[in-house]
């Protein structure tokens, strides 16, 4: 039911800490009591309220409690304290017998918007999920701001759920509710806006107590496991025991290095064997044959025989070689005689034997 307090409102100023109060029957489990303040003279200052939040507000209230909202309507505005100024400063020039439409009327033409339809449109589609927002009150402030633009014929009245299902997948940034619940694929046939709610409220209710259940089970698990660990060591462990534990492993640690250590000492890499040196060549050995600086041809010193132009003379050629080859052999025998542990040499004009 609506109660509506015209005076000081000191009943809110006592409950509201409590509100908004919620209370479900043990007997009727479909019956949910809620109760929640309004705009009065205790939750807004003047000229901050919206009237036209108040008048949504009246309008889900009276279909709620199952009475006609121009009634409503009319014990309200026949006690003009029940509106925040400034809407009691407008609506005071009107009579008691006024009819609640020229009521709403002058609401709308003193606070209701003024912008187009595209307008109101193009802010509709902007309009996104805020940080801590539940889905189902994203999804109201979204049919709040689509009624707007219908009444200013931005949307036309069937396409509304439509934009509303649309805009919500688009804005909403829990995945998890648009997944579970399948919300894409009723595009074709979007759900009306009471079912739509149902559905968010049913889902986010399971998710919390999904979530509390699962707090509540981790916090238990953790605390057996924390009693378990606490009996097992209390039960099963001995500290003398494990300090003699300690004590030998700080003993084999101490022989494995001393074994370690002398180990490395006592080894001395193996060095490879000595290479016989190398005998040395004799510098006499290599010595070449003096090579005769005498023509060929005519048997005269300083030039060769290519370019001889003397007439040969075989007589003083071959006599020239005699002397070269003598002078060769016995400075190979003087060679071969300086030698040791090695075989002996014998220089010929041919070369060595």
């Amino acid at each position: 039911n609506l109660i509506v307090e015209f005076r000081s409102a000191n009943a809110l100023v006592a409950m509201t800490p409590l509100l908004p109060y919620k209370h479900q029957s043990k007997k009727h489990y479909e019956l949910h009591i809620i109760v929640k303040s309004l705009a009065t003279e205790c939750s807004a200052a003047a000229g901050v309220a919206e009237p036209e939040e108040y008048i949504t507000q009246l309008r889900k209230m009276a279909r709620r409690s199952g009475r006609n909202f121009e009634d409503i309507l009319r014990n309200l505005m026949g006690h003009i304290k029940s509106l925040l100024s400034p809407a009691a400063d407008v609506v005071k020039g009107l009579g008691p017998n006024t009819i609640p439409s020229m009521y709403l009327r002058v609401l709308d033409s003193a606070f209701a918007t003024v912008q187009d339809g595209e307008e109101l449109f193009a802010q509709f589609l902007n309009t996104l999920q805020d940080q801590g927002e539940k889905a189902s009150a994203y999804l109201q402030r979204l049919q709040l701001a689509l009624t707007t633009v219908v009444k200013r014929g931005g949307v036309s009245v069937p396409d509304f759920n439509k934009h509303l299902l649309k805009q919500f997948c688009r804005g909403c940034w829990d995945n998890a509710v648009i997944n579970k619940l399948q919300l894409e694929q009723l595009m074709g046939n979007p759900p009306s806006f009471a079912e739509f709610l149902l559905l968010l409220r049913t889902e986010e209710d399971r998710q919390l107590a999904k979530e509390s259940l699962m707090k509540r089970h981790l916090t238990s698990t953790k605390q057996r496991a924390h009693v378990h660990s606490q009996s097992t060591c209390a039960c099963g462990s001995d500290n003398n025991v494990i300090i003699e534990l300690k004590k030998e492993m700080q003993k084999l640690q101490a022989q494995m290095s001393a074994l370690l250590s002398q180990k490395t000492r006592s080894f001395k890499p193996v060095s490879s064997p000595p290479k016989p040196p190398t005998p040395k060549p004799n510098a006499g050995g290599n010595t070449s044959r003096p090579r005769p600086g005498y023509c060929f041809s005519c048997g005269e010193e300083g030039h060769m025989s290519a370019g001889c132009t003397s007439p040969p003379n075989p007589s003083l050629v071959q006599q020239k070689n005699d002397t070269c080859n003598s002078d060769g052999r016995r400075g190979m025998l003087t060679t071969t005689r300086h030698q040791t542990r090695g075989s002996l040499w014998m220089g010929t004009d041919r070369g060595c034997i």
